[in-house]
């Protein structure tokens, strides 16, 4: 996807594909392994919550032209995703964090693109729980 700048639009060129991130760290959620899977899924229930939550807020920031709650949101969400190597996601909120101007008529498709990327994201982890045996369900 195309990162999110001032100029945000929701078209992805075709050439950029390749330079998309990932959208996982396997390596980082590996980590997990030795915490068991219900440490894991306590864990990362509580970034499920905090994720779409955190979208809200920067949507919410954006739409009310309010730079530093955007600014922090982003910052917070950040954290969170990096727990789980959210590599693509942390992108985003790293690029959010930075912005110093808003246009706020492009909260909702930005949302709506963080939302996407959030699912596609969550499919990926499920995706690697299914290869680590202990973690499938």
């Amino acid at each position: 996807m195309k990162p999110i700048d001032e100029s945000f639009t929701n078209e992805v060129p075709a050439s950029s594909a390749s330079l998309e991130p990932a959208l996982i760290d396997p390596q980082q959620l590996a980590t997990f392994i030795d915490l068991g899977p219900a440490a894991y899924r306590d864990v990362l229930g509580d970034a499920l919550r905090q994720i779409p939550a955190h979208l809200t807020t920067i949507r919410d920031a954006i739409q009310d032209g309010n730079i530093p709650q955007l600014n922090a949101t982003a910052h917070q969400a950040r954290g969170t995703l990096l727990t789980f190597g959210c590599v693509a996601m942390t992108h985003r909120c790293v690029e959010l964090e930075a912005w110093k101007t808003l246009i706020p008529g492009q909260a909702a498709s930005i949302h709506a693109e963080l939302k996407t990327l959030w699912e596609q994201t969550i499919a990926a982890i499920n995706q690697w729980e299914q290869s680590v045996p202990e973690f499938a369900v």
